[in-house]
């Protein structure tokens, strides 16, 4: 394999572990190992990628750069959760519905009317409703209404 071959073989490897949030000294040395380098050869490779992912990122538009982050961020959770690591797993999922605008405050708008009503049209409204209650009374509780003794009285006035 030619060294171009061989530098492009290892950065993408070195990609991949940087995207799946893998980037650890461990996962360093072990590149540096199995492609016979330096860790600070492959410590200059995660830089360069670093530095392409930020060029990139100045001709991506904002929403391309979103669904990107999002499109990783879920291969991360996918991958948290196939090897059990439900607290990073979580956070990430915290992290996506903050990116999503998910937890964002939410203004709820209650109107509300409230209406007096003089003594008088208390009582007029209670009048004209009693044929109604006296009715729910007979289905719901009909024990009841032997104990309600109507109270009438008439009043004339002149």
């Amino acid at each position: 394999m030619a060294n171009r071959e061989k530098i492009a073989h290892r950065r993408s490897e070195i990609e991949a572990l940087m995207l799946k949030g893998l980037w650890s000294l461990r996962n360093q040395v072990r590149i540096a190992e199995r492609h016979g380098v330096d860790v600070r050869t492959v410590y200059r490779d995660a830089a360069w990628i670093r530095d392409k992912w930020k060029q990139g990122d100045d001709d991506v538009s904002p929403a391309e750069q979103r669904s990107e982050f999002l499109a990783r961020l879920r291969a991360a959770q996918a991958d948290a959760a196939s090897s059990n690591h439900h607290t990073a797993r979580s956070r990430m999922m915290t992290l996506e519905a903050q990116v999503c605008g998910h937890t964002a405050p939410i203004q709820v708008e209650v109107t509300h009317r409230a209406e007096t009503m003089s003594p008088i049209e208390q009582a007029k409204l209670i009048v004209s409703k009693a044929g109604e209650a006296r009715a729910f009374l007979e289905d719901v509780a009909p024990e009841e209404l032997t104990q309600l003794e109507p109270n009438v009285i008439e009043v004339t006035c002149e």
